[in-house]
């Protein structure tokens, strides 16, 4: 659609994030967001990246529980699939070297789950409700 449509692409755009960073526009998000991914600690940026809004959510991820949290101009956010059935507020960035990276860090898994129940769990605990 980008390249068929680039100005209905990009509206589309704008309102997909501003319906998943709960605002009623585009221009109420702030111009830089922090976003979380969560991953392996020897993890190699490529690329192509998927991250999150959510730091809860970046905490699912990872083999060791390794979060690094970025700052990026949301002009640069590609896309977000907040469609996901996972519901994991997924943002997509298609040039990662326009992340700038915050903090990195391990949390304690052990500590962090008490209580939290993982994005399958939840999937499944919605899917018997219905």
């Amino acid at each position: 659609m980008k390249s068929i449509d680039p100005e209905a692409f990009e509206a589309l755009r704008r309102w997909n994030l501003a319906e998943e960073f709960g605002v009623q526009s585009y221009d109420e998000i702030p111009q830089k967001v922090k976003v979380y991914r969560g991953h392996s600690e020897d993890e190699k940026l490529l690329s192509h990246v998927n991250v999150t809004h959510d730091p809860e959510i970046a905490k699912e991820f990872g083999k060791e529980g390794v979060v690094t949290t970025y700052e990026i101009d949301k002009d640069h956010i590609d896309w977000n699939m907040n469609e996901s059935v996972f519901n994991e507020g997924e943002l997509l960035i298609f040039d990662s070297k326009k992340l700038k990276k915050i903090s990195r860090g391990p949390f304690s898994r052990t500590k962090e789950r008490r209580g939290c129940r993982s994005i399958t769990e939840r999937l499944y605990e919605n899917q018997e409700d219905t």
